[in-house]
């Protein structure tokens, strides 16, 4: 009979160690999983300023900057930044080492962190009429491109926009399509593909607020380009 209880007693003995040991482990990865999240969620500090001369909005993660500039997030969050420019205004860009001149911001946060969202006052006066003289015999298959333009009469910086072709500030040689800052003394460049029959003629329309003007161009007919064709052929020659 002892021996039963022995027995008896040693098998509960056995349950209980494993029951405790269970019962710890489980405790201690229940503890190390909600210690990672712990540090993982550890409370920051995200502040918004806007700075330039302009106004704007910054909107995203509880910031309503406007009004409020400063939130706290649990630092790993994704922030989702979206720069608003008022009417009058342009947004130049942010300060983050992630973000571009778009106006979208994108980043984790890690820890506390500060940025600025640069917004500039656009001109406040319509520019000079524009005559721009029409880019005769262009040829089919090239580009039409514009003599330098100035832009007059503005007193502060202005968003030109181009439709049907690309713009070069300064005449750099550098195009590209869509909109540039211009300040005042800049010039432009303009031109767009000649892909048109003889006598066409093909247009390219720039925006600065209410104001617009065009570059024009005629694709070369028939005649002329056999003319261009022959002396193009006599330079070969000679060359």
């Amino acid at each position: 009979m002892k021996n039963k209880n022995f027995i008896l007693t040693s098998v509960l003995l056995v349950i209980g160690v494993a029951s405790v040991f269970r019962v710890s482990a489980e405790t201690l990865v229940w503890n190390e999983s909600n210690w990672n999240q712990a540090q993982w969620s550890t409370p920051v500090v995200l502040r918004v300023n806007r700075t330039g001369s302009g106004e704007g909005l910054v909107l995203g993660n509880g910031i309503d900057c406007g009004a409020a500039c400063e939130v706290e997030l649990d630092s790993g969050t994704l922030v989702e930044l979206d720069a608003h420019a008022d009417v009058g205004s342009y947004f130049i860009g942010w300060s983050h080492a992630t973000c571009s001149v778009a106006e979208s911001c994108q980043f984790r946060i890690m820890q506390s962190s500060e940025l600025s969202a640069d917004f500039i006052a656009l001109s406040t006066s319509d520019p000079e009429p524009i005559d721009v003289p029409v880019y005769q015999d262009a040829q089919d298959g090239r580009y039409a491109e514009s003599a330098p333009i100035a832009i007059r009469g503005i007193n502060g910086p202005v968003v030109v926009t181009v439709n049907n072709g690309e713009i070069s500030l300064n005449c750099t040689g550098e195009y590209i399509s869509g909109e540039v800052l211009l300040y005042p003394g800049d010039t432009i460049c303009v031109r767009h593909f000649v892909d048109g029959n003889p006598g066409q003629t093909i247009r390219t329309t720039l925006t600065i607020g209410n104001y617009s003007f065009e570059f024009v161009s005629v694709v070369e007919r028939a005649t002329q380009r056999r003319r261009n064709t022959l002396l193009n052929l006599i330079i070969l020659l000679e060359q």
